[in-house]
């Protein structure tokens, strides 16, 4: 039987901000490889000078139905923090989208969209999926005014999916009881922009490096990258250059510094563009505190691109074993890390080949179908 599935999110692209959330997107995409997907109801808050103003619109994007809910407010932090105040608008939706036709609520992180489909799914007595990304869930499941609401989601949740082990092991030390009903799903890369290319090496040609995240701020210390590969540089005398992608604060700072070193500086740049600079890339390069998971990373190998990351929360689930190396974030250790890196040889062709076939859509979306098939439907 195919189950008609309503998939419910707070985070998804406009056309102000074209490239923000593609996780959450190709994991969209997957699910309705499934057959399964009716709509996406997407509840859009952002700031404006108005008290409140609601707008209902419905759109294709990418081949998802899309039924989104824009509200624009003085007080956007405070719906998106509490809610709870938006769903009288919801509930009104809930009747005229045809939710009694809904087999499956599938909320697309706790929170704040997940606390909303657990809302939507009591409301039509419909079971409910969650897929979790987030951060920050077990600091919200400890300390939000509404964590209530966040573990009442879980504990009504048939099945919940986490896209690492980390992440997985993390929350289900605060809710326990979800061990028995949770699975990793991980995220995907679109093997369409993001595909194998040889690595192509010349004499007297620099080893190039790249390092890319959406935005370089104290939790992605991109001078624990660039101090270390000048440190490399003056013990090794390696000819090399960086490429750097995103934005930032510490873009922002290095830029205005000298390096020993070229640094090439692409600012933002669509996930085409990311794709070709991997391709033609040596090696990726990614510091950070605090990852669920990485997308970046999950790409870099996907072309075929050895990576060195920091060895915290998922990233070393991603670098298996000939994939690249991970370090800690200290310089001795970063550049320790880059000296074993660029003297080790890689089977970038079976790095790309393994990756692709992990992180393939096709292999995703057969991954929420098991999850659905054993759902049973509530008519």
């Amino acid at each position: 039987m195919v189950k008609k599935i309503a998939a419910v999110t707070f985070w998804f692209p406009t056309k102000e901000k074209p490239l923000s959330f593609p996780f959450i997107v190709e994991h969209l995409k997957a699910i309705s490889k499934t057959q399964h997907l009716a709509f996406v109801l997407y509840i859009r808050v952002e700031q404006s000078q108005k008290l409140y103003a609601q707008s209902i619109s419905k759109y294709d994007y990418e081949g998802l139905k899309i039924v989104e809910i824009f509200v624009k407010s003085k007080l956007h932090k405070l719906l998106y923090q509490f809610p709870l105040l938006l769903w009288p608008s919801i509930k009104k939706r809930i009747k005229t989208e045809n939710f009694d036709q809904i087999d499956v609520v599938h909320g697309m992180v706790v929170f704040p969209a997940g606390v909303l489909a657990y809302l939507i799914a009591k409301k039509i007595n419909k079971p409910l999926v969650l897929t979790e990304h987030w951060s920050k869930t077990t600091k919200f499941l400890s300390s939000h005014l509404l964590s209530y609401l966040g573990r009442s989601a879980f504990n009504y949740a048939t099945k919940v999916t986490f896209v690492s082990k980390w992440l997985q092991s993390e929350v289900c030390e605060v809710v326990p009881m979800l061990a028995e009903k949770s699975v990793i799903v991980p995220n995907v890369v679109d093997s369409h922009l993001f595909h194998y290319a040889e690595k192509i090496y010349k004499p007297g040609m620099p080893i190039r490096f790249i390092t890319v995240a959406s935005s370089w701020n104290a939790d992605r210390d991109l001078y624990l990258i660039v101090n270390s590969l000048e440190q490399l540089v003056r013990q090794s005398g390696k000819s090399l250059e960086l490429v750097i992608i995103g934005g930032g604060i510490l873009y922002d700072e290095i830029k205005t510094l000298k390096w020993s070193y070229p640094i090439i500086f692409g600012g933002f740049q669509t996930r085409q563009e990311i794709a070709s600079h991997l391709n033609h890339a040596h090696y990726f390069l990614f510091s950070s505190k605090f990852e669920t998971f990485s997308v970046v990373t999950a790409e870099a190998l996907v072309t075929g691109t050895p990576v060195l990351v920091s060895d915290v929360a998922a990233l070393p689930e991603l670098v298996k074993q000939g994939y690249g190396l991970t370090t800690p974030n200290t310089i001795e250790g970063w550049t320790a890390a880059l000296e074993k890196l660029i003297g080790t040889h890689f089977e970038t062709d079976k790095i790309a080949a393994e990756s692709s076939e992990y992180f393939n859509a096709d292999k995703i979306a057969a991954a929420f179908e098991k999850v659905y098939e054993n759902i049973q439907v509530i008519r």
